[in-house]
C-alpha cells in the first residue's frame, strides 16, 4: 500500500482548459511536480517543541515519533500530473463521485482495485539525517542584545527560479548581509 500525489490539472492549472502552461505562463506543466507531502509536523520530528540543533540534545527514538503519529506508516511520493493520470488508466472499480473527478480531460477517477505488486515496487528507506543550514551573525553597535532574524529557503517549489525570490530580495536589501550572503 501506499500513496502518490500529484496536481490534477483542475486544481493547479487555474481551471484546465486553454490555461497556458510554463515556459508560456506560470501554470505547472504535466511534466512538473508540485512539492506536496502527507507529513503533518512542524519541523524536527524528533525534538517537538525544542531546538534539535545541538550533538547530543534529547531526541525522541524513531519508534516514539512513529507512535506520535506525525508521520506516514506507508510510503507516499509526490509525482508529476502526467504521471499521475496514467496511473489512473490502470486503476479499475467504481467510479468516484463527481466532486473526486479531476479536469474534463483527464481520466476517470475510480476507487480501486489498482496496479498489483507486479507493476509497482517501492525501494526507498527511511532515514533520520543532520542538514545543515547556513547561519550569519552580525553584532549590532547600538543594541547588541537584541537579535533581528532574515531568512528564505534556497529551493524552487513552484514558479521555478522566482519562487525563494521575495526572501532574496529582502536579504540583499539589508546592506551588511551583501558581504555574508551565501550562494
Amino acid at each position: 500500500m501506499g500513496v502518490s500525489i500529484y496536481s490534477d490539472r483542475k486544481d493547479y492549472e487555474g481551471g484546465g482548459g486553454s490555461t497556458k502552461l510554463f515556459p508560456n505562463d506560470t501554470w505547472l506543466p504535466p511534466s512538473g511536480v508540485q512539492a506536496g507531502s502527507v507529513f503533518n509536523g512542524a519541523g524536527d520530528l524528533t525534538t517537538p517543541g525544542w531546538p534539535s540543533s545541538m550533538e547530543g540534545c534529547e531526541r525522541f527514538s524513531e519508534d516514539e515519533v512513529i507512535r506520535a503519529g506525525d508521520i506516514p506508516l506507508i510510503p507516499s511520493l509526490p509525482i508529476s500530473g502526467a504521471d499521475g493520470e496514467e496511473i489512473l488508466r490502470w486503476i479499475g472499480g467504481v467510479v468516484a463521485e463527481d466532486e473526486w473527478q479531476g479536469d474534463e480531460d483527464a481520466p476517470v477517477y475510480r476507487i480501486g482495485p489498482g496496479p498489483g505488486v507486479a507493476e509497482l515496487s517501492y525501494k526507498a528507506k527511511q532515514v533520520i539525517s543532520t542538514i545543515q543550514n547556513v547561519i550569519g551573525i552580525i553584532e549590532g553597535t547600538e543594541e547588541p542584545d537584541r537579535f533581528v532574524i532574515l531568512g528564505k529557503h534556497q529551493d524552487a517549489w513552484t514558479f521555478g527560479a522566482v519562487d525563494p525570490n521575495s526572501g532574496t530580495a529582502a536579504l540583499l536589501e539589508v546592506n551588511p548581509f551583501h558581504s555574508l550572503y551565501f550562494y
